[in-house]
């Protein structure tokens, strides 16, 4: 542990370069990790007063202009070399609220396909078709 501490010095460029890639490896070896791939959703981020409302609100509502477009569905296979897969992109849009159901084959979403949209519940399996 005295190497481990030594080599590993907080503070200094090489060594947090040195812990993200212990911490990275520790991650990636749980089988409940890289056992399968992990779905998830890339957006922007809320605004700051509007941080757990951000993209909540029904179209025309006075918090309509803290809307940010932008949002992907997307998976990552720690097994497969970290590769990353683009299921869905909504470019003028949001989805969040992922769900998967119980054997992996199709994921549920709210979604809004632009600034005019509500939220609706979408459908999707696992590879992004249907």
């Amino acid at each position: 542990m005295d190497l481990l501490e030594k080599e590993i010095s907080p503070g200094t460029a090489s060594g947090r370069a040195a812990f993200d890639q212990l911490q990275r490896e520790a991650l990636v070896a749980n089988p409940l990790v890289s056992g399968a791939p992990m779905v998830f959703v890339e957006r922007q981020q809320y605004a700051p007063d509007h941080h757990n409302t951000g993209t909540d609100f029904q179209p025309g509502e006075i918090s309509a202009r803290n809307f940010r477009t932008g949002a992907a569905i997307k998976t990552v296979d720690f097994g497969q070399d970290s590769r990353v897969q683009t299921l869905l992109t909504v470019p003028d849009g949001v989805a969040r609220d992922l769900d998967v159901d119980y054997d992996g084959a199709r994921i549920v979403f709210a979604m809004r396909r632009n600034a005019q949209d509500s939220f609706h519940i979408f459908e999707m399996q696992r590879d992004g078709s249907g």
